[in-house]
């Protein structure tokens, strides 16, 4: 082989070896994800962030728990101190509030796949009577009230 031919190859290696340095993940090497949601699942995920980090040893979880709309708020305006890996607004009403504000102050979509449910849950809603006669008239629950 010529000289240039050397070079090229060596070159080439020096490129491919260097990229698996950059994007290879390395051994031992922990990874951190961000877990952003509301105050009302603190409970229930520091059970599974023990089991997950038992299972996945190189994963670190992070829970980072906030207000619902505080959540919204904070990583539209980018208030944080950290890049949120994934964020667990408290329901759906939030996370159209989340896609409309994205999308008026971006160009990109918000969501690289449509967002789907993973749990429903029971809501228990206790009020004084007078309160309650005030506010749900009715006797029905609507959250456009509180």
């Amino acid at each position: 082989m010529d000289n240039k031919t050397n070079k090229t190859i060596t070159s080439l290696g020096i490129i491919a070896v260097s990229l698996g340095i950059a994007y290879a993940p390395l051994p031992g090497l922990n990874q951190t994800l961000y877990v952003v949601t509301g105050t009302e699942l603190q409970e229930p995920l520091a059970v599974l962030e023990q089991r997950f980090e038992e299972t996945y040893s190189n994963i670190n979880i992070e829970f980072k728990f906030q207000g619902s709309q505080e959540l919204v708020n904070r990583y539209l305006d980018e208030k944080k101190d950290f890049k949120p890996t994934i964020l667990i607004p408290a329901n759906g009403v939030l996370l159209n509030e989340l896609s409309d504000r994205w999308q008026a102050q971006n160009t990109s979509e918000p969501f690289y796949d449509n967002p789907q449910p993973i749990a429903k849950t029971l809501l228990v809603g206790i009020a004084w009577p007078e309160r309650g006669q005030v506010l749900f008239p009715d006797g029905r629950f609507q959250w456009l009230k509180l």
